[in-house]
């Protein structure tokens, strides 16, 4: 009777846990009872409910808590974490590149004209992983001024976190793998990591600065781990769980994808894999390098996921500018260059000769877009359209930070040179360049890609892990302790 009792208490506790899994997954705290509302950036408080029923005859209390993962660095109040996260003006995001390796992406926008130092990146791996010495590539140059002065490994919450330290601080600027253009830099830290085989640990990254004030740290808060205790009469479970950084589909790894066929012009080429449904033919001076033909249909998103990504980019257009009809930016000088962004468009956007137009944000039009083959445009960000778009000669589009442009429904043309790093994404239509082309990214297409001579396509892997494309997902909750008490 004793073992029974027990039995049904453990099966109450567990209950309990899944219980807290299901709310954490579907971002749902309406049963929290104490603190009265749920903050996902409170590191302090734990908060406490009542599973509603009781469970085998058990009333069954339920404690999480959210883990502030930073080894080395005070957890912050509500208002100071949200603060970071709001201000985007230091911000770290996370994935796996390849099967053993875990990248972490430092962005700094750099507003104040300030030296931003770094005195310690941190990253945690989950139980049964750790670090592999020497595998980071700020180890790579000893001689390099951001070779860490010392690199920790610490026994912390159950798994291991390493703590690379730099002592006089270094410069934001030099460390490596350093990327961006005028306001906004990124750097790229590359750990390699030991465990099960084919596992993947649950990682957490951090940066220690100085030399601004507004600017002291910054954490993967994508990456969420929660305490979770769960109580049924005299038993408990004491449990960590975890959700680790999201992907994008396998799609968006290749230089160029279509559903249909491709058809490269004289003298192209490609560096990445080249995947097609269809045939794929060339002419003359074509050059393949870093990857594979693939004769295979890609798995595209679903038209919800498509519609849903693009729903995003909608609403933060509309809510800075929301113009209804056609809008037209009548001839320009040449010279003069016109600012768009953010803006939401509710009919077409049509875009004369000689203007240079300077993207600054997400430009959403629900009708086509037209710009005239003598306009120019640049600058980074989103532009979408629900029907097709005609793009004039652009130049650096797609250099200051992860850059789309996407049509829902219709087909993509190039009609002038382009020179631009973006992800160019056409799933219902087509994409076509009229003109030389050097495009860093990924050209998808649910239909075919066409391309006339003198085209150069690059894809950089990883470079895309970091931007939520249509298809994004999340790992599945982990599970990182789970012990009976």
């Amino acid at each position: 009777m004793l073992f029974e009792d027990k039995t049904q208490e453990v099966y109450a506790a567990d209950a309990g846990v899944e219980h807290a899994t299901y709310e954490i997954v579907y971002d749902n705290f309406s049963q929290i009872e104490s603190p009265s509302s749920y903050s996902e950036y409170d590191f302090t408080n734990t908060y406490q409910y009542q599973v509603g029923g009781e469970v085998n005859e058990e009333v069954v209390d339920v404690a999480l808590a959210n883990v502030w993962v930073p080894s080395n660095i005070t957890p912050p109040t509500p208002s100071q974490a949200q603060g970071i996260i709001d201000a985007e003006t230091l911000k770290i995001q996370s994935t796996y590149s390849e099967e053993t390796t875990y990248r972490t992406k430092i962005e700094w926008y750099d507003d104040c004209g300030l030296d931003l130092e770094v005195k310690t990146i941190g990253i945690w791996l989950s139980s049964g992983f750790s670090y592999v010495p020497g595998s980071s590539n700020l180890e790579d140059d000893p001689t390099a001024v951001y070779y860490p002065s010392s690199v920790e490994l610490q026994n912390h919450m159950g798994g291991q976190a390493v703590i690379f330290r730099f002592s006089p601080a270094v410069n934001f600027l030099d460390l490596p793998e350093l990327d961006g253009d005028g306001d906004y830099h990124s750097v790229i830290i590359d750990i390699d990591y030991d465990g099960p085989d084919g596992a993947i640990p649950m990682c957490v990254s951090w940066v220690d600065t100085t030399g601004i004030p507004a600017i002291t740290f910054a954490w993967d808060n994508a990456s969420k781990v929660y305490h979770v205790i769960s109580a049924a009469d005299s038993t408990s479970i004491d449990s960590y769980l975890a959700i680790p950084p999201k992907a994008n589909l396998d799609l968006y790894e290749g230089a160029l994808v279509a559903g249909g066929d491709i058809n490269l012009g004289k003298d192209s080429s490609v560096s990445g894999d080249i995947l097609y449904g269809g045939t794929f033919t060339h002419s003359s001076g074509f050059v393949h390098t870093d990857g594979e033909e693939i004769n295979e249909e890609p798995q595209f998103p679903t038209q919800e996921e498509n519609e849903s990504f693009a729903e995003n980019y909608k609403q933060e257009a509309i809510a800075v500018e929301e113009y209804t009809g056609t809008y037209s930016i009548g001839m320009g000088n040449g010279v003069d260059p016109v600012y768009l962004g953010p803006i939401y468009i509710s009919g077409d956007l049509f875009v004369a000769k000689d203007n240079i137009l300077v993207i600054t944000g997400p430009i959403y039009v629900e009708g086509y877009i037209d710009m005239d083959k003598d306009a120019e445009f640049t600058g980074s960000g989103g532009i979408i359209a629900g029907g097709d778009i005609y793009l004039a000669k652009s130049y650096d589009f797609g250099t200051g930070g992860a850059s789309l442009i996407m049509s829902l429904n219709g087909n993509i043309t190039f009609k002038k040179e382009a020179t631009l790093e973006a992800v160019i994404y056409a799933p219902n239509g087509n994409i076509q360049f009229d003109k030389a082309a050097t495009i860093t990214g990924s050209v998808v297409a649910g239909g075919c890609i066409t391309t006339d001579k003198d085209q150069s396509f690059t894809h950089i892997p990883g470079a895309h892990d970091f931007f939520a494309l249509p298809g994004y997902s999340s790992g599945p909750l982990k599970t990182l302790t789970w012990e009976i008490e």
